[in-house]
Protein backbone atom coordinates (compact mmCIF):
# COMPACT_ATOMS: atom_id res chain seq x y z
CA UNK A 1 0.00 0.00 0.00
CA UNK A 2 2.92 2.26 0.95
CA UNK A 3 4.68 1.58 -2.38
CA UNK A 4 1.32 2.61 -4.49
CA UNK A 5 1.24 5.71 -2.56
CA UNK A 6 4.54 6.59 -3.29
CA UNK A 7 4.32 5.72 -6.89
CA UNK A 8 0.84 7.55 -6.78
CA UNK A 9 2.07 11.00 -5.84
CA UNK A 10 5.25 10.50 -8.39
CA UNK A 11 2.16 10.14 -11.05
CA UNK A 12 0.36 13.07 -9.65
CA UNK A 13 3.66 15.29 -9.67
CA UNK A 14 4.37 14.00 -13.10
CA UNK A 15 1.11 15.70 -14.36
CA UNK A 16 1.18 18.61 -12.46
CA UNK A 17 4.76 19.54 -13.89
CA UNK A 18 3.51 18.59 -17.84
CA UNK A 19 0.38 20.78 -17.55
CA UNK A 20 2.35 23.65 -15.28
CA UNK A 21 0.50 23.50 -12.28
CA UNK A 22 3.21 25.11 -10.16
CA UNK A 23 1.32 25.71 -6.98
CA UNK A 24 0.29 22.03 -6.62
CA UNK A 25 3.21 20.61 -8.02
CA UNK A 26 5.07 22.32 -5.36
CA UNK A 27 2.41 20.88 -2.42
CA UNK A 28 2.19 17.64 -4.09
CA UNK A 29 6.16 17.28 -3.99
CA UNK A 30 6.06 18.86 -0.03
CA UNK A 31 3.54 16.07 0.76
CA UNK A 32 5.94 13.60 -0.74
CA UNK A 33 8.48 14.52 0.84
CA UNK A 34 6.64 14.51 4.05
CA UNK A 35 5.14 11.04 2.91
CA UNK A 36 8.94 9.83 2.10
CA UNK A 37 9.72 10.89 5.86
CA UNK A 38 7.28 8.64 7.43
CA UNK A 39 8.01 5.70 4.81
CA UNK A 40 12.10 5.82 6.24
CA UNK A 41 10.99 5.29 9.91
CA UNK A 42 7.91 2.74 9.41
CA UNK A 43 10.16 0.15 6.93
CA UNK A 44 13.66 0.78 7.64
CA UNK A 45 16.37 -1.57 5.22
CA UNK A 46 13.15 -2.05 2.40
CA UNK A 47 13.03 -0.72 -1.30
CA UNK A 48 10.61 1.40 0.42
CA UNK A 49 13.08 2.80 2.36
CA UNK A 50 16.16 3.10 -0.15
CA UNK A 51 13.47 5.08 -2.69
CA UNK A 52 12.10 7.27 -0.07
CA UNK A 53 15.57 8.03 0.76
CA UNK A 54 16.52 9.05 -3.04
CA UNK A 55 13.64 11.24 -3.16
CA UNK A 56 14.62 13.18 -0.25
CA UNK A 57 17.70 13.16 -1.11
CA UNK A 58 16.50 15.18 -4.48
CA UNK A 59 14.51 17.44 -2.27
CA UNK A 60 15.62 20.89 -2.30
CA UNK A 61 14.36 22.39 1.16
CA UNK A 62 13.68 25.79 1.72
CA UNK A 63 13.07 27.43 5.54
CA UNK A 64 10.86 30.08 4.18
CA UNK A 65 8.72 27.49 1.99
CA UNK A 66 8.78 24.32 4.15
CA UNK A 67 9.64 25.59 7.96
CA UNK A 68 11.76 24.83 10.24
CA UNK A 69 11.16 21.83 11.40
CA UNK A 70 10.64 20.11 7.58
CA UNK A 71 14.21 21.88 7.32
CA UNK A 72 15.85 20.29 10.72
CA UNK A 73 14.28 16.84 9.77
CA UNK A 74 15.24 16.60 5.70
CA UNK A 75 18.69 17.79 6.66
CA UNK A 76 19.14 14.87 8.99
CA UNK A 77 17.98 12.31 7.00
CA UNK A 78 20.38 13.96 4.22
CA UNK A 79 23.09 13.83 6.46
CA UNK A 80 22.35 10.49 7.77
CA UNK A 81 19.55 8.54 7.59
CA UNK A 82 20.50 6.13 10.93
CA UNK A 83 20.55 9.54 12.89
CA UNK A 84 17.42 9.64 11.83
CA UNK A 85 16.05 6.32 12.83
CA UNK A 86 17.61 6.41 15.95
CA UNK A 87 15.58 9.71 17.28
CA UNK A 88 12.54 8.05 16.01
CA UNK A 89 12.86 4.99 18.20
CA UNK A 90 13.46 7.55 21.20
CA UNK A 91 10.06 9.15 21.32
Amino acid sequence: MAMDELEARQNQLAFFKVHNYLKAYKRARYYLMNSCLGFISEFPGSKLYYLSLKCIKKYNVSMKNDGFKTWVKVWIVKFNPKVWLFIKKLK
